[in-house]
C-alpha cells in the first residue's frame, strides 16, 4: 500500500536522496497511519514532511480506488495484526546499579508514562503496555540501558537457556568448567544482553561465565559491540567470527556448555517489518535458509562440552522449525528436546511431523500474532548423556564436504560418460538398421539380403 502511495506521490527514495528505504517506509506510514508525528528524523523526516500533501492526496486516491472506507483497509494483514500487538519493554539489571536507580523506580516510571502498563506472567522483569499507546523509545531510561525495548517472544530464547543453567554439569573437557556461553548468530544483541543480565542475577560461576557473542558481518559485529556497552555487559566477548568456521576445542571454546542459535531466517513470523516482501518466503528461499539453519545447529551441537543448544527463530514455517528440528535428532540421537519449565503453560507447541514423537512436538513453543506476540519458534536441545560422535573440526568437515561434492561431480561425469557410449552404440546400430532408444534398449532388424542367383549348370560335351 505505501509503495502505491508513494508512486502516485512521485516520492521516492532516490528523488529524496534517502540512503534507507525502510526509514522513508516507517516515516511514511507514521505521518499517514500512525501517531502523525514522530520524534527525530533529521532531514529525511523534514523531506517527507515537505512531500506530505502531496502523499495525503495520493492515500485518499487509493482509498478511492479501492472503495475503502479507511486505511486500516488497505493494510497488509500482518500490518493490521501489528497494530494490536502489545509493545514490551525490559527492565536490565546490569545498567541499575551502574545508574544509582532501583528497580522499583523505573517501574513507577513505565506506569508513569503508561497507568495501564503491568509486569508480564512469563518473563522477569518484563513489562507490558498496551498496543498503540505512545512509544516509550525516546525515554531516558532506554537512552541509559536501564531499560530495553523487546518483543516478548524475542526473549523466550534467552530466558529458556537461562531457565536450564541450574541443571548444567559445567565439567568441561578439563574439569570444573566455568561453563560459558555462546550466542552463534548475536547481532543485533537484545537476547545476547538478556543472557548477560540473567547470568549475572544467577550469581556464583554463572555470574563468571564469559558470553561468547559471535557475527560475520563488520557492520553488524559493531552495532552488537555498541548495543553490549550500552546494556552495561561486561561479561560478553564480542567476536567478529562465522560460527561455521570455529573449532569448539580452541582454548576460548573448549569450557561453552550453552549455545544459543537464532540463525538468519524469512522473518515471517515479525509482523512490525512493514519491509518484508512475499519474496522472503519462496520455496527456493526457505529452502535454502533450511539448509543454512541445520549447518549451523550441527556445528552448535558438535561443541565438545554442549549440554544445552537453544534454537530459535522468527518464522512461522516448517521449513525452518520443526522441519530443521527432525532433520537434527535424526543426524545426532545423542541429542534430545526438552519442555521449558517456564513456558509449561504456554499453549500454543510445534506441529506434528513424521519425524518426531507427540513427546517431542510438545516440547517445542510456537508464537503467532494471535498470541499477542511476534510469531516465534522455540526448541530446547539437552544432551543425553550418551557418547557423542567424534570432533572433526571445521577444517576436516569442509574437506570431507569438498571431496563428497568431488566424488559426486565425478559420478555424474561418468555416468555422462556411459550416456555418451551408449548413444554411439545407437548410432552404429542405426546405421547397421537397428533402432535403439540411446540406452541399449532396441532390436536389431538388418536387412535381408537377396539370396544369390546361379546359372543353371551346363555339361560340357
Amino acid at each position: 500500500m505505501l509503495g502505491k502511495v508513494l508512486d502516485r506521490a512521485g516520492v521516492s527514495g532516490e528523488a529524496l536522496d534517502v540512503g534507507s528505504p525502510g526509514l522513508l517506509l516507517v516515516l511514511v506510514y507514521e505521518l499517514l497511519v500512525g501517531a502523525g508525528t514522530v520524534r527525530g528524523g533529521g532531514k529525511v523526516k523534514r523531506l517527507v514532511v515537505e512531500k506530505l500533501p502531496a502523499l495525503q492526496a495520493a492515500l485518499q486516491a487509493e482509498l478511492r480506488a479501492a472503495n475503502a472506507a479507511e486505511v486500516q483497509e488497505l493494510l497488509p494483514l500482518r500490518v493490521r495484526q501489528a497494530e494490536k500487538l502489545p509493545q514490551y519493554l525490559r527492565i536490565n539489571p546490569l545498567q541499575l546499579a551502574a545508574r544509582g536507580v532501583s528497580e522499583s523506580a523505573v517501574e513507577a516510571e513505565i506506569k508513569e508514562h503508561c497507568a495501564s502498563a503491568c509486569a508480564d506472567e512469563h518473563i522477569p522483569h518484563l513489562w507490558q503496555l498496551p498496543p498503540k499507546w505512545p512509544s516509550f523509545a525516546q525515554h531516558a531510561r532506554v537512552a541509559d540501558g536501564c531499560v530495553v525495548v523487546q518483543d516478548k517472544a524475542s526473549c523466550f530464547p534467552s530466558q529458556v537457556l537461562l531457565d536450564a543453567w541450574p541443571g548444567l554439569s559445567l565439567v568441561g573437557p578439563r574439569g570444573g568448567g566455568t561453563g560459558d556461553v555462546a550466542d552463534a548468530c548475536a547481532a543485533p544483541g537484545n537476547k545476547t544482553s538478556h543472557v548477560a543480565a540473567g547470568l549475572s542475577e544467577l550469581g556464583g560461576r554463572a555470574a563468571q561465565a564469559t558470553l561468547h557473542a559471535f557475527d560475520k558481518n563488520p557492520r553488524r559485529q559493531a552495532l552488537l559491540t555498541r548495543r553490549m556497552e550500552a546494556a552495561g555487559a561486561a561479561q560478553v566477548q564480542v567476536r567478529l567470527a562465522d560460527f561455521l568456521t570455529l573449532d569448539a576445542r580452541d582454548e576460548g571454546l573448549c569450557d561453552v556448555s550453552a549455545l544459543l542459535v537464532d540463525p538468519s531466517c524469512s522473518g515471517s513470523g515479525v509482523v512490525r517489518d512493514i519491509g518484508r516482501t512475499d519474496t522472503d518466503s519462496t520455496p527456493e528461499r526457505l529452502q535454502s535458509l533450511h539448509t543454512f539453519q541445520v549447518q549451523v545447529m550441527l556445528a552448535a551441537l558438535a561443541f565438545p562440552s554442549a549440554e544445552v543448544v537453544v534454537y530459535s527463530t522468527c518464522s512461522v514455517h516448517a521449513e525452518e522449525n520443526e522441519n530443521v528440528v527432525a532433520e537434527l535428532l535424526a543426524a545426532r540421537p545423542d541429542w534430545d528436546l526438552a519442555a521449558p519449565p517456564r513456558l509449561r503453560s504456554w499453549q500454543r507447541r510445534g506441529r506434528r511431523h513424521p519425524g518426531l514423537s507427540e513427546r517431542q512436538s510438545q516440547c517445542l513453543v510456537r508464537c503467532l500474532p494471535e498470541d499477542g506476540l511476534n510469531g516465534f519458534f522455540v526448541a530446547l536441545f539437552m544432551h543425553t548423556g550418551a557418547e557423542r560422535p567424534a570432533y572433526i573440526g571445521p577444517a576436516a568437515a569442509a574437506a570431507a564436504a569438498a571431496a563428497a561434492a568431488a566424488a559426486a561431480a565425478a559420478g555424474k561425469d561418468a555416468e555422462a560418460g556411459g550416456h555418451k557410449k551408449k548413444k554411439k552404440r545407437a548410432a552404429e546400430d542405426a546405421s547397421d538398421g537397428c533402432s535403439s532408444d540411446g540406452y541399449g534398449n532396441g532390436s536389431c532388424k538388418k536387412a535381408k539380403k537377396e539370396p544369390r542367383r546361379f546359372k543353371p549348370f551346363k555339361r560340357k560335351r
